[in-house]
């Protein structure tokens, strides 16, 4: 049996002793070599089974189920081995579990057998299984290539682009025996130092960006894809003049040799460069040429697959920013809380420093409605500016990569220096194709805006524009409910008012017809003594008074409800509105046992009015008195001066039962009643005194305590100078 296999098979076994559990990846051949192994150790591998404590799988099926074309799919990785691996750990119910794949020797390329080993390795540390690895593939081959392989291990296991650059420097000098090495990456048409051995700096100048057009020996890898060697230093010079004097005005040496060669990804996109330096004249050979290439190519692919690996990342990302901004637009009726949700994704995910949103108004011009890290200065010297009309149809986005640069936006040059903006990006929001405002992203450095980004920040636009409408929508459908809901109440109210009306009428009329019918009667259909005819004659006369002043009301009130009251204003003595409510009720408060009386003091001034309709608001404030005051009681009016209301007020006072105070504030509608009050009438009276003192510009009010009587008081406004 081989060392291998009694390492796999100890490794299983730490578990299964301790009452754990163990999975065992690897191909049939392997299987049954530990299998043979753990029983001759006197483990019970069928019942082990059985117990699902340990699981043995075919990887070269469990491969093929994970597999898409040459690519290992994660999901399917997922659905196969982690679900099992989740099991196990399930069944040891909190004892170890030991796993051991051979998955990452069945795959032929490098970035297969680097995306299996990630995920292997991610799974098992997610659910704290103890894992080993390839433990049964054949040892490397011993000196330079031995290097080459530890080499690719590390850098398949790398999770970060410095990683993969630190393990290259590190086991990269020593592998291909050179005295100094750099990494380069490739952005915006430029070469980018990635890292660099300690001695580099000690024989060229520190790595500066590359332009990719360049003469150097790298510029001239990267853009043909093939490694350039230069043995020494004359043909160094011969073919890169200019570079060799920056490298020789750094350097100490007297011959140097220069080998530089392109990452190539595997799908033959240029992901960067390395460039090797050895001390002294180089002929490399082919052997040794070739080598450099595949290390080239180990980390080439290194880069790729962590570039796929942050590809995939940033992709997640993003999604769970718009599906979270999309939750809230769907959730909340707040366009304030999808703004800030809004920006807070442009800005991450669009790597944007500041961000606002900016919407037309009713008057055609561009306001701001949200935004981050903007000054009111900077706010106000560019709100109203915006790329496109709300006539513009199917905007595109407009990017300005630097400030500076741009001529277009030299009038603006002065405001964006104060702000610290040199790029920025204008985002149109659209609804059924036409501007309803815009989404702004700033970066306080130049540099243009990707593709990516300007589609993740179109994407939240889209939304926003969503939310904007919805709510205005919204809005108007609520307006249009309000004047539906006024209209509705004011015609219910207008039903309400007249079945008042005609329910009052037919009570208070049916009496006195009622009496007129019953007099006349009597006067037709018989003969009656002289005397009785004057009797019922009179009867017939107060009732249809009484029925002449109920339809006087009734007009009177449907005047002031509508705003049709009519006044004839002129100057009038406070003195002439009193007497001539002491002259109409004098006789009627002597009949019924009343003290009557009026009370004005003197120097008062003329009064602006109509003066029979003021007359006809202290008759109403009278007849109400005469009703509830019991005999014996008195009732005074007057006029008198009240600093806090106007020059003259005119009240009228009883020593009736008084009126509760949660009653008075009530007393003024039409038709109300206390609840003790015994007197008839309309109901209509002191509603028309408070329209014909509010026509007027007056106010009237009541100031009353239960068993002290009432005083009702009204102002008229307007008066003049003092007569």
């Amino acid at each position: 049996m081989s060392t291998a296999v009694t390492s796999v098979a100890d490794h299983l076994m730490g578990a299964l002793e301790r009452g754990g559990s163990a999975l065992l990846i690897a191909k049939p051949a392997t299987i049954a070599e530990v299998g043979e192994e753990l029983d001759g150790r006197g483990v019970a591998i069928d019942a082990l089974v059985r117990e699902g404590r340990l699981v043995l799988l075919d990887a070269e099926a469990s491969l093929a189920a994970m597999r898409v074309d040459t690519s290992i799919d994660p999901y399917r990785f997922s659905a196969t081995l982690e679900s099992t691996l989740r099991c196990t750990v399930q069944r040891a119910k909190g004892k170890p579990v030991h796993a051991f794949s051979e998955l990452g020797s069945l795959v032929s390329t490098a970035i297969a057998r680097s995306r299996i080993e990630e995920l292997w390795r991610t799974a098992c540390q997610e659910l704290a299984v103890v894992a080993a690895q390839d433990d049964t593939a054949p040892l490397a081959p011993q000196g330079r290539m031995q290097k080459l392989l530890e080499l690719g291990n590390d850098l398949a296991a790398a999770l970060t682009r410095d990683e993969v650059v630190a393990r290259t420097i590190a086991q990269g000098l020593s592998a291909v025996d050179a005295v100094a090495l750099s990494v380069w990456g490739v952005a915006g048409g430029k070469l980018e130092p990635l890292g660099a051995s300690a001695s580099h700096n000690r024989i060229a100048p520190p790595p500066q960006p590359i332009a990719v057009s360049g003469h150097t020996p790298l510029a001239a890898a990267v853009r043909t894809g093939e490694g350039v060697f230069l043995r020494c230093a004359e043909v160094y010079r011969a073919s890169f003049p200019a570079s060799y004097e920056r490298m020789r005005a750094h350097a100490v040496f007297d011959e140097i040799a220069i080998a530089a060669l392109p990452f190539v990804g595997s799908s033959g996109r240029i992901l960067g460069g390395i460039v090797f330096m050895y001390d002294g004249h180089r002929e490399l050979s082919g052997a040794e040429r070739a080598f450099l290439a595949i290390l080239a190519r180990q980390v080439a692919l290194a880069l790729e697959r962590l570039d796929a690996y942050e590809h995939e990342r940033r992709a997640r990302y993003e999604t769970e920013l718009l599906n979270r901004l999309i939750a809230t637009l769907n959730g909340t009726d707040s366009a304030n809380e999808v703004f800030e949700l809004a920006l807070e994704t442009v800005e991450r995910g669009a790597r944007c420093d500041r961000s606002a949103i900016l919407l037309f108004d009713q008057a055609g011009v561009m306001r701001f409605r949200a935004h981050h890290g903007l000054s009111v200065g900077y706010r106000a010297a560019v709100e109203g500016h915006s790329p496109w009309t709300r006539e513009s149809v199917d905007p595109e986005a407009v990017t300005v990569d630097d400030t500076e640069l741009a001529p277009a936006w030299a009038s603006y040059r002065d405001v964006f220096r104060t702000e610290r903006i040199r790029s920025l990006a204008f985002i149109p929001l659209v609804h059924r194709r036409k501007v309803v405002g815009k989404l702004m992203l700033y970066r306080a450095e130049p540099g243009r805006f990707t593709a990516r980004e300007l589609e993740l920040a179109t994407t939240a636009a889209h939304h926003v524009a969503l939310a904007v409408e919805r709510t205005a929508a919204q809005h108007a459908l609520a307006r249009a409910f309000s004047v539906e809901r006024a209209a509705y109440l004011e015609a219910a109210e207008a039903t309400r008012a007249r079945e008042e009306i005609i329910s009052v009428v037919s009570h208070d009329l049916r009496s006195p017809l009622a009496a007129i019918l019953a007099g006349a009667s009597v006067l037709v259909e018989r003969e009656v003594e002289p005397i009785r005819v004057a009797a019922i004659g009179h009867r017939i006369h107060r009732q249809a008074e009484r029925m002449a002043r109920l339809v006087e009301d009734l007009v009177d009130y449907a005047a002031i409800q509508s705003g049709r009251v009519a006044l004839s204003r002129a100057p009038h003595p406070p003195q002439a509105i009193v007497d001539a409510a002491m002259d109409m009720f004098g006789a009627i408060a002597t009949e019924q046992g009343l003290h009557f009386e009026s009370n004005l003091e003197p120097g008062l001034p003329v009064v602006e009015c109509d003066s029979e309709r003021a007359l006809q608001v202290m008759a109403n404030l009278v007849s109400n008195a005469l009703k509830i005051t019991p005999r014996g009681g008195s009732i005074a009016i007057g006029a008198k001066p009240r600093l806090d209301q106007g020059p003259v007020v005119f009240y009228v006072k009883d020593t009736g039962p008084g009126i509760a105070p949660e009653d008075q504030a009530r007393v003024f509608e039409r038709f109300w009643r206390g609840k003790s009050a015994t007197y008839k009438g309309s109901g209509l009276g002191l509603s028309i005194a408070r329209g014909i003192v509010a026509a007027h510009g007056g106010r009237i009010w009541v100031e009353s305590a239960v068993g002290e009587g009432a005083t009702f008081y009204f102002s008229l406004s307007s008066t003049s100078p003092r007569r």
